[in-house]
């Protein structure tokens, strides 16, 4: 589903809580992604990650969620969900792997070309 930058927060209403999970990287330390700010916008109770310090920062000295470091998610709590278990693992295993499937079905399917392709073939059919 799309939205229009104006609809993302009227969305976000029918939400309970946002999530913003990040690696503890240089690029996130530095990160402060819009969608935090849309959450906040929403009302949301946040849970992000201490690596995302602008965020984690502003989650805590607001009071306006919880702090949760995705290293630390015990592999117990995940043993109901071993879809979800397997998934994290291999990907945490096969990086690259993961990312040029991810890639490969952008281009597939969701690339500029394949979603304007319908519309130009109406107008050259037309």
């Amino acid at each position: 589903m799309s939205l229009l930058p104006e609809e993302v927060v009227p969305a976000l209403h029918a939400c309970d809580v946002g999530f913003v999970l990040r690696e503890d990287n240089w690029t996130n330390r530095v990160a402060f992604p819009n969608k935090f700010a849309e959450y906040c916008a929403a009302g949301l109770l946040i849970v992000t990650s201490p690596g995302l310090r602008a965020a984690a920062d502003v989650v805590v000295t607001k009071g306006i969620g919880v702090l949760v470091d995705p290293r630390e998610i015990e592999p117990a709590a995940l043993s109901q969900y071993p879809e979800l278990r397997e998934k994290i693992s291999t990907r945490a295993s096969n990086w690259s792997g993961y990312y040029d499937a991810c890639r490969s079905l952008v281009n597939e399917r969701y690339s500029m070309e394949k979603a304007l392709r319908p519309v130009v073939d109406f107008f050259l059919d037309g």
